[in-house]
């Protein structure tokens, strides 16, 4: 029996405390070490709640514990740079969350800190977990819904960006977010059609800013080519109330439909169609952030490399970043 992973966290934000911690928690063979935040507040409240053993507002005392294996990441994006590579250069392995980071030589610097410290780097798209997107997945590799021709998949919320106590949030802003709806949610989308659907070769987007005040956008469009002249569209919105998280993938053998299941929960349906029959896939819910944690625990444990690594996270930027370019430029970007 290997001693469990000693855990610590960068950011004690809503996405640690509600569901990074927990799923922590709740993993084979892990313990909470260690919290740090920009605010010592945060992250004594944290503590406090979760029982860690140590917490601190100074990152060079956080990453100076000896005890630390691996740092999950979960300070707002424009952190992650520097956040990644300090704790790569302190020797601990890490989970950094979505997106990777704000730039294409972010990422690579990321990767290459990472590569030359010896640990590993997992990036967070932890909705690949989910038994349904799994399903998908099997089922495309197994050829059952013959040869892919269009897939949508859709992310969205309804005014969710402030912060608890009314004060604006980071994702609001470029210079901390890189983007809105689609940098923080269409992502998501845009890693699993990816997964499912092979590379993206082209890209044509429109983003606008509609319903709130923010910098960034909160409502975008994403139509993609994909390998072997697949097409698929992904949008993600913050200003839409009574919305589904769907997708939708169609083959010339059979389609698979969902329906809430682009989340940050094991929940919602999977319709696998087969000709005129359509079946609805049972399965046993998991805790998605639990099971990323202990896919990258496995791999640091058995030296495999992680499902998605810094190659996955780069270039589901590549393609969101493309996509805001495709919208300034009123053109399709081929990447």
């Amino acid at each position: 029996m290997n001693d469990p992973i000693a855990w610590g966290v960068i950011g004690c934000g809503k996405i640690a405390v509600t569901r990074t911690i927990p799923g922590i928690l709740r993993s084979r063979n892990a313990r909470l070490a260690a919290l740090m935040d920009s605010d010592p507040a945060s992250a004594e409240n944290a503590a406090q709640k979760f029982g860690a053993e140590f917490w601190t507002g100074d990152l060079d005392r956080f990453l100076s514990r000896k005890n630390l294996d691996a740092v999950y990441v979960g300070s707002p994006a424009a952190a992650h740079r520097d956040h990644t590579i300090r704790a790569a250069e302190a020797g601990k392995h890490v989970l950094c969350e979505k997106p990777m980071a704000l730039s294409v030589a972010d990422c690579n610097e990321m990767a290459e800190a990472c590569r030359r410290a010896g640990v590993k780097l997992q990036i967070g798209f932890m909705m690949r977990f989910h038994p349904v997107h799994q399903k998908v997945k099997e089922l495309i590799a197994s050829g059952e819904l013959g040869e892919l021709i269009q897939g949508r998949a859709q992310l969205s919320h309804y005014h969710v960006e402030w912060n608890e106590d009314g004060s604006r949030n980071w994702r609001q802003f470029f210079a901390s977010a890189g983007g809105g709806s689609l940098m923080d949610m269409g992502i998501h989308c845009v890693d699993l059609l990816r997964w499912w659907m092979g590379e993206v070769q082209s890209v044509s987007a429109m983003a606008a800013t509609l319903a709130n005040d923010y910098e960034v956008e909160d409502t975008a469009l994403l139509l993609l080519r994909m390998e072997m002249g697949r097409l698929a569209m992904v949008d993600a919105t913050y200003a839409a109330r009574g919305c589904r998280h769907v997708f939708e993938v169609y083959g010339t053998q059979g389609a698979v439909r969902g329906a809430d299941t682009i989340s940050q929960l094991a929940e919602g349906q999977l319709t696998i169609v087969r000709g005129t029959r359509e079946e609805v896939f049972p399965y046993e819910s998991v805790d998605l952030y639990a099971a990323e944690i202990e896919h990258f625990q496995d791999c640091i444990l058995t030296a495999r490399q992680p499902m998605v690594g810094p190659e996955e996270g780069r270039r589901n930027l590549e393609v969101c970043l493309a996509a805001y370019r495709s919208n300034r430029e009123q053109r399709v970007i081929t990447m």
